[in-house]
């Protein structure tokens, strides 16, 4: 890892250090005080589009003893309008194990509730930023803003809707950590703790597995097994099975409850752009083999571009476990910008990747930089237009990938340590 640290800089104007620190101060005041204001914003303009009013209302029904009925669409309603007389209606449909999570949270007002979660959410980002001091990496200044910009970005779609997704970055980043110290076995826990978003875990676990990583797919399917026991203690057999049920009902619905949260041209995954190309055009029937072949071709590239998986102190394993992220981001069949936040850790390596490399030209070794400064160009340029076809991002993600397994193969591998 020696050779991916910034080396210290020489000769660097004096004018330079302190307009980089101006600027860096200027970027953290600017996101504390639109942080500030959201959560008032949210606090007293009410909640309608908050995710969070799902996971309060799954506490509320966890506190009064029918969790066995955790996925009764009737029940989740009613609770629901005693929270938000109006609004549309915010379905849970997160695994059972999840619900214990704001169970505790359920006992407070929902005001305060939410205060307290938006603070787990501004806990967990701070938490990453620390734990990225562990990588070895360091970022000079300007890299520096950008990669907060992009925390920033995610940040405040997290606050915006009370999502759980700075948690899933945690996670990525807690695995990434355990496998350049070749502690797999603690990785695949790490992962396992991800399973609120499986959708997302499953298809980057199954590059390791495609790898015969034995000991992190052990791991993970301890953690497993115990959320498994846990949510089989919680709802109970039929429950389980009412959530299969849900599960099938949200990813195929077009009316419905489930409607409004179901709109794959939204969804930044192959799904999404599998249905923006093709939907209407052949018959659904035909939809879903063709996305599932393309997840499996997706996911078998990555796993093979994972060379340096035995290497994790070369530089080219940080590249490929990113690629790997991105293909898992790209394989979730229920995947919304929001849930990108894996592209934290992803932009942090992209960064710290070409800190240390000279400038050559324009763009010169910088194109990883303009590939995630696209990835957000694309956001604004969709929501500027007051379109929703999110799915375009995934002609830019799949080009973050290509330049990823592009740069790996650069990389100068040393001889394998075991």
């Amino acid at each position: 890892m020696r050779d991916a640290r910034v080396p210290k800089r020489k000769g660097v104007p004096a004018w330079k250090k302190v307009l980089g620190r101006i600027a860096l101060l200027a970027l953290f005041a600017a996101a504390l005080s639109i942080l500030l204001f959201q959560l008032d914003q949210m606090t007293r303009h009410g909640t309608e589009e908050l995710d969070f009013v799902a996971f309060y209302t799954a506490g509320k029904i966890v506190n009064g003893g029918h969790s066995n009925r955790l996925y009764n669409v009737h029940l989740q309603q009613n609770i629901e309008r005693a929270i938000i007389p109006s609004g549309p209606f915010m379905p849970y449909y997160h695994p059972p194990f999840q619900a214990l999570l704001f169970a505790p949270l359920a006992l407070l007002s929902f005001p305060h509730a939410f205060l307290i979660w938006a603070t787990i959410t501004l806990a967990a980002w701070g938490l990453i930023v620390y734990l990225t001091r562990l990588t070895g990496y360091r970022l000079r200044t300007w890299p520096y803003i950008l990669w907060t910009g992009i925390c920033l970005f995610f940040v405040l779609i997290a606050l915006d809707f009370g999502e759980d997704t700075l948690l899933l970055a945690l996670v990525f980043l807690l695995a990434f950590l355990a496998l350049k110290r070749r502690r797999n076995y603690v990785a695949g826990l790490a992962l396992g703790l991800g399973l609120f978003r499986f959708e997302i875990l499953l298809p980057f676990v199954f590059i390791f597995l495609l790898r015969r990583r034995w000991k992190l797919f052990a791991g993970f399917c301890t953690v497993g097994t115990v959320l498994l026991a846990v949510s089989a203690a919680l709802v109970g057999w039929t429950g389980l099975v009412a959530y299969v049920r849900t599960l099938i009902e949200v990813g195929g619905a077009a009316a419905g409850p489930w409607a409004d949260r179901s709109s794959a041209s939204m969804m930044p995954c192959l799904r999404g752009a599998f249905d923006s190309l093709l939907g209407g055009v052949i018959p659904h029937n035909f939809l879903f083999p063709a996305i599932l072949a393309a997840t499996f071709f997706l996911l078998g590239w990555a796993a093979r571009k994972f060379k340096d998986i035995d290497r994790p102190a070369d530089p080219a394993f940080d590249l490929e476990f990113s690629l790997a992220v991105i293909a898992a981001l790209l394989s979730g069949y229920h995947v919304f910008i929001g849930q990108l936040t894996p592209l934290i850790v992803v932009g942090f390596v992209i960064l710290a990747y070409e800190a240390v490399r000279p400038r050559q030209g324009i763009l010169g070794n910088r194109r990883g930089t303009v590939l995630l400064l696209l990835i957000f160009g694309v956001v604004a340029g969709v929501a500027a237009v007051h379109s929703q076809a999110f799915s375009v991002e995934v002609v830019v993600l799949l080009g973050v990938m290509v330049w990823l397994a592009r740069e790996s193969s650069r990389t100068q591998r040393p001889e394998t340590v075991r």
